[in-house]
């Protein structure tokens, strides 16, 4: 079960089996086919019809994406059934005060690093731009803190889950 909020909608998601590609939104069901292309670009056919679309900003700490369909952005923010809990209980910023790693979500290359050791970080600074699929993805800080320790530098190759930087506790 997701919950994706895009011009202040919300729509709950939820996908059928292990694949992504049928599901019901907000009850109704939905069958689509997604045909990647190059440089974030890729083709979604829905109902016998295909439409361009091309993410232009991902953000995995913040849990938001920017992607262009036929020419119109979308704003999307998405949530888990995790963070609905979360939600729910009132422990939602919970998680992102104890932060104190910031882990890469995807294999990729290190383009830049914009901290250094000592920094003092707001929550929703970009510390890192990580290169994954052709396309530059900004890493954000979740918290407030202070850098403690950045494990790679530019030009790295970074693994999912890799510790990139952590935070002073």
């Amino acid at each position: 079960m997701y919950q994706i909020e895009s011009e202040g909608k919300k729509f709950d998601v939820t996908f059928d089996g292990e694949g992504q590609d049928t599901g019901t939104i907000n009850g109704r069901d939905f069958t689509i086919d997604i045909v990647a292309g190059g440089n974030g670009e890729f083709n979604v056919i829905r109902e016998h019809k295909s439409y361009r679309a091309q993410v232009q900003r991902f953000d995995p700490v913040l849990r938001s994406v920017d992607i262009i369909v036929e020419g119109r952005k979308f704003s999307l923010q998405v949530k888990d059934r995790y963070d609905l809990l979360l939600e729910k209980l009132g422990l939602d910023d919970l998680n992102a005060a104890k932060a104190e790693n910031l882990v890469s979500p995807m294999p990729g290359l290190v383009l830049e690093i914009l901290v250094k050791p000592g920094d003092n970080i707001k929550k929703g600074d970009a510390l890192i731009i990580l290169e994954a699929m052709k396309m530059e993805n900004i890493l954000k800080a979740g918290t407030d803190g202070v850098i403690d320790q950045c494990y790679v530098k530019q030009g790295d190759s970074a693994e999912k889950n890799e510790v990139l930087i952590s935070f002073k506790s």
